[in-house]
């Protein structure tokens, strides 16, 4: 369990590390872009796993929780960014980004059962549209 939460811990900091310095709709915009997959893909089917054993042990569960909790900081902390400098419409932080995750983490789960270039493509429109909606100052 420990080399699975080092995994997965290591592929949240290897995203930080790539969106540092990134405005924030450059950073939402690579969440979306590389998270969701497009065909068969072995860390999916590990993450799939992993989250199927989490249902049934504390232990998982924990991790599980600790893991989402940290990518739930992280774009978070983008929309913040986004909202002090004026990008998105003040909005709360934490509502849109429990909206957010829930969003590419449905489209990633259905895209890594049954993925495919056209699908991704359609969800990540999908995804950009629903941040315009979020986000957008012109609500």
């Amino acid at each position: 369990m420990e080399a699975i939460e080092r995994f997965m811990l290591s592929e949240l900091d290897a995203f930080r590390y790539e969106i540092a310095g990134y405005e924030p709709e450059a950073a939402l915009e690579a969440l979306i872009a590389n998270h969701l997959p497009d065909s068969h893909y072995a860390d999916w089917q590990l993450y799939n796993s992993v989250w199927t054993l989490a249902a049934y042990d504390d232990a998982y569960a924990d991790m599980v929780i600790g893991i989402m909790n940290r990518w739930s900081a992280l774009i978070d902390s983008i929309v913040r960014a986004g909202v002090q400098q004026g990008i998105y419409r003040e909005i709360s932080t934490a509502r849109i980004t429990r909206i957010i995750a829930a969003a590419v983490n449905g489209y990633a789960d259905i895209l890594s059962v049954n993925p495919s270039g056209p699908r991704c493509q359609e969800a990540k429109e999908d995804l950009r549209y629903l941040l315009q909606q979020l986000l957008s100052r012109s609500y």
